[in-house]
């Protein structure tokens, strides 16, 4: 699949096992997965956001560092699916089974905010009402915001202050 280009794609009854989509051509990449074995398939750095997965074995894939914001996996089979610094904002996993999410290194506003907001209960927060992140821009807002920052420039331009304190969820 080196430098394919797959836009709009629909792969239906597919067996598509250790596929490296991660070689194809990123361009307008899209793809809609319907009954597919997907074992060991590869979606690494891919922008797949709202992509649809339904009724899917994607056991043992790939999803590291992929922004899948918005996608929907719907009944799918996600055993030993790797999910390593991964956008999973506003991702549906409802249906779905066997999946595995350390949420310290994937971005889940769907779970950590929600989760995060109970402590506060005084607080009037979308995400307290219905029970994932809406982004808000309210002035009580408790999300967090995660910066990489690589060659800054001009050098100590940007100080990191470490707090030993636990004040997470």
């Amino acid at each position: 699949m080196k430098s394919a280009a797959l836009r709009d794609s629909r792969f239906l009854n597919c067996k598509l096992l250790g596929v490296r989509f991660d070689e194809c051509n990123e361009f307008l990449f899209s793809a809609h997965f319907e009954n597919c074995m997907l074992k060991f398939a590869s979606f690494h750095k891919l922008k797949l956001k709202q992509t649809h997965f339904q009724t899917c074995n994607l056991q043992e894939a790939d999803f590291s560092e992929t922004d899948l914001t918005g996608s929907i996996f719907e009944t799918c089979d996600l055993q030993r699916t790797l999910f390593d610094h991964t956008n999973l904002g506003k991702v549906d996993f409802r249906s779905s089974f066997n999946y595995s999410i350390d949420p310290e290194k994937n971005r889940i506003k769907t779970i950590a905010a929600p989760m995060n907001s109970k402590r506060h209960p005084n607080f009037n927060l979308p995400c307290q009402k219905i029970g994932i992140c809406y982004d808000c821009r309210s002035p009580q807002r408790i999300c967090n915001t995660w910066s990489i920052n690589e060659k800054s420039y001009p050098k100590h331009r940007i100080k990191i202050i470490l707090i030993d304190e636990d004040l997470g969820y």
